[in-house]
């Protein structure tokens, strides 16, 4: 009798466990935390779904995502976070994002070269420099300044140690 209730005893132990299992972040909910992290996040703004389905075709691949831009200087700083669905590689839209970064840079040195201002160069040296992350079904892109990288990247991370 005792080995039936420890046995049992485990087994409610360990369905406890799985039950305290932290589920996924919703990927607006990740926005939202990283733009809070961010100096001036409160003018991170999420795009319209017309603006991400053009300019990323896997989104269709994607439980769900979210692609917030700065609304005061011209989408100097933006942010993308992909949840991919089953079946769907990080690679492939890991993949789709550093395509999408190499045209704006190119678009951008185009453009600065024909017009050279301050504003240009910045937005090129972030798409020059952007990150691309990867951690479980998630995909993430900053094109932010240095130092608002690693606070997107480490507000990033935390969300998934709860």
């Amino acid at each position: 009798m005792k080995r039936y209730f420890l046995v049992l005893f485990l087994f409610l132990l360990l369905l406890s466990g799985c039950q305290m299992h932290a589920e996924d972040p919703i990927c607006a909910s990740l926005g939202k935390q990283i733009s809070t992290a961010l100096p001036n996040g409160a003018h991170l703004a999420e795009v319209d779904e017309d603006f991400a389905e053009t300019t990323f075709d896997f989104i269709g691949n994607t439980e769900e995502h979210v692609l917030l831009l700065d609304t005061t200087d011209g989408g100097t700083r933006e942010i993308g976070i992909f949840k991919v669905g089953d079946g769907v590689s990080t690679a492939d839209v890991e993949r789709g994002i550093r395509e999408y970064l190499k045209s704006e840079q190119e678009a951008l040195a185009s453009l600065s070269a024909l017009y050279p201002t301050d504003d240009l160069t910045e937005r090129l040296w972030r798409y020059q420099n952007a990150t691309v992350l990867t951690k479980g079904q998630y995909v993430a892109y900053f094109v932010l300044s240095q130092d608002d990288t690693k606070t997107a990247k480490d507000a990033f991370l935390t969300a998934f140690k709860a």
